[in-house]
This record gives structure tokens, C-alpha cells and sequence, in this order.
């Protein structure tokens, strides 16, 4: 094994898809190839990096300290939390990493539907996959052509490139708990500011897509994250991207809206800005309150609390205004 180790094979299963998200990693491992050294190279300079592991047989048992209970993470993941589960507390080398566990069912059904919003959200900004046997980044691309219309509806008839990756980017955590007092609130701006190459990547096919269809207008220095974009604010276009939300989003929606012909959805761009975000707001509080309970009961009373103060701690500090020089 290389000097500086891998972490990857520290995990010693059989892996069927292992992402890590971390808008700092992903600059470092941009070009790199080889999956053992990339992800263990940043662990030297990064003070923190996530990582999450997807299996068909749900969760798994790992050597040292790293051993986990199948039964008991899987039922407080699946049972109390989203789904998955995140242990924040592994040391490796001089660094603490944070990895998490989710059963493959589950991811691809968060994916496609947004019955949490948790996994599917993490993957809606730039992730550097680093190991994927079953095409699950495939199915990503309907999580990300999802997002891209959840952003449009809630977006004005002109914006700029930034703008919309921001709205991407804050979906995950409109209603989310933990930004009333664990979460940096500079947060999205800091993602999108350090990543807005890793978004027009991403992004780019479904823009693309939706101009094609006439629903947005992009403009000759598309790629410039200054550049503003137009969007249609028929009701046809409205309808042509409300169609295609996911399903836990429509459901949530249909309380609220007026259906008519089969369930043709009639709806302003203003209304359905306002029963989008309300149909999110209700599943990421949801999730964010489960997993938040899910994290209390598998780390135990101590690592919870020394968690949440870190994080209340680094909240706090970009609450804090600034002193002018």
C-alpha cells in the first residue's frame, strides 16, 4: 500500500457506488485518475471531508473503530433518520472525516422522487464520484434536470447564471432546522462561489435541454456566471416544468392547486413559485428533524453535543458582523 494509504480500501466490502462531496475536493481531484490515490491525497490538507457509501445490502460493518452495528444503524437510519447514516467522527491519520451509509434502494428512490430530499440534495451540487458499478450517476441526471426546473419556478423571468446555481444549490436546505442555528448562513454562496465551473458543468445539458424546448433564453457569453438568462413565464411554460417535478414535490402540491382536464395542472408563475417552496420547505424540515434525531441516537449524547457545538460555533461566527478596517 502507498505510503500515504487509501481510504477507500479501509472500507473493506464490496462496493457498488462511493461519492465524496466536498466543494474543496472536488477542485483537488478535478484531473485526478486513479480513485485510491485521489481520495487519499486530499485527506492531507483538507480539515474535513464527507464521503457517503451506497450498497444493495444496505449498511456495513468496517474494521476498528470503524465497526458499526448492522441492525442498529439501519434501523435508526431508516427507522428515526433519512435513510441514511452519517458518522462525523472518524479519525483518519491527523484529519476527522465524516462518511455515510444509505442502502441503494433508497438512493435511487430519493433521487427520482425526493422522498427526502437529503442524498438527492448532496447531488445536486458538484460531487466527485468515485466509485459507481450500478450507472447511478445516470439516474442522477433526472435528480439534476429536476432541480435545474424546481430552480426556474422559483426564479424571476430574468436572472443571472450565479443566481440559478444558487437556487439549486439552497434547495436542500429551505426548511432545513439546523440552518436556524447549526449552519453557516453564508453557506450556499460560499458552495457556488468556489464551484460555479463544477455547476455550469453540471447544469449545462439540462439549460441546454430547456432552451431547446423554448422555455429559456441563454446568452452568446453563457458560461460567464455574471450573464443573465431569460425564462418564459407562460402558463405553458410553467406547466411543461411543473410536469416535470418529482413525484413527493406534485404530490404536495396537488392540495393546493387547481386541476383541471385529467389533471392538467393550470398554474401562474407566481403560484407555482409559492406552492413549490412550500412543498420543499415541508420535506427538508421533515428529513433534517429525523436525521438530526437519527445523528443524536447513533453517535451517542458526547459526539452529538461536541458535534452541534462546532457547528453552532462556526454558525455563529458567520452570523457575527463583520468590523469595518
Amino acid at each position: 500500500m502507498h505510503a500515504r494509504g487509501s481510504l477507500v480500501s479501509h472500507f473493506q466490502v464490496q462496493r457498488s457506488r462511493a461519492f465524496g462531496s466536498c466543494h474543496a475536493m472536488v477542485r483537488c481531484l478535478l484531473t485526478a485518475t486513479d480513485v485510491k490515490e485521489a481520495l487519499a491525497a486530499p485527506l492531507q490538507d483538507l480539515p474535513a471531508v464527507d464521503f457517503a457509501f451506497a450498497y444493495g445490502s444496505g449498511v456495513f460493518q468496517q474494521p476498528g473503530n470503524l465497526i458499526l452495528s448492522r441492525n442498529e444503524v439501519s434501523y435508526v437510519a431508516e427507522k428515526v433518520g433519512a435513510g441514511v447514516h452519517f458518522n462525523a467522527f472518524v479519525p483518519w491519520k491527523d484529519k476527522m472525516i465524516k462518511y455515510g451509509v444509505i442502502g441503494m434502494g433508497d438512493l435511487a428512490e430519493d433521487l427520482l422522487t425526493w422522498k427526502s430530499l437529503y442524498i438527492s440534495g448532496r447531488l445536486q451540487k458538484p460531487v466527485r464520484f468515485l466509485v459507481d458499478n450500478w450507472d447511478m450517476a445516470k439516474v442522477n441526471q433526472v435528480n439534476l434536470h429536476a432541480a435545474a426546473s424546481t430552480a426556474l419556478l422559483l426564479l424571476p423571468s430574468q436572472f443571472s447564471e450565479e443566481d440559478f446555481y444558487a437556487k439549486i444549490c439552497g434547495l436542500s436546505y429551505m426548511g432545513d432546522i439546523r440552518m436556524l442555528f447549526a449552519e453557516d448562513k453564508n453557506k450556499v454562496q460560499r458552495i457556488v462561489k468556489g464551484s460555479s465551473k463544477h455547476f455550469h458543468r453540471l447544469y449545462r445539458a439540462p439549460l441546454f435541454h430547456m432552451a431547446a424546448e423554448g422555455i429559456l433564453e441563454l446568452p452568446r457569453t453563457f458560461g460567464d456566471v455574471r450573464s443573465l438568462i431569460k425564462r418564459d413565464c407562460s402558463p405553458y411554460a410553467t406547466k411543461s416544468l411543473v410536469r416535470s417535478l418529482p413525484e413527493t414535490i406534485l404530490q404536495k402540491m396537488f392540495p393546493y392547486v387547481r386541476i383541471r382536464h385529467n389533471s392538467e395542472l393550470l398554474l401562474s408563475s407566481g403560484e407555482a413559485s409559492e406552492h413549490v417552496q412550500r412543498a420543499i420547505r415541508s420535506i427538508v424540515r421533515s428529513s433534517s428533524t429525523k436525521q438530526m434525531l437519527s445523528g443524536l441516537l447513533a453517535a451517542g449524547a458526547l459526539n452529538s453535543l461536541q458535534y452541534v457545538w462546532k457547528k453552532t460555533m462556526k454558525a455563529l461566527r458567520s452570523r457575527a458582523p463583520r468590523k469595518s478596517d
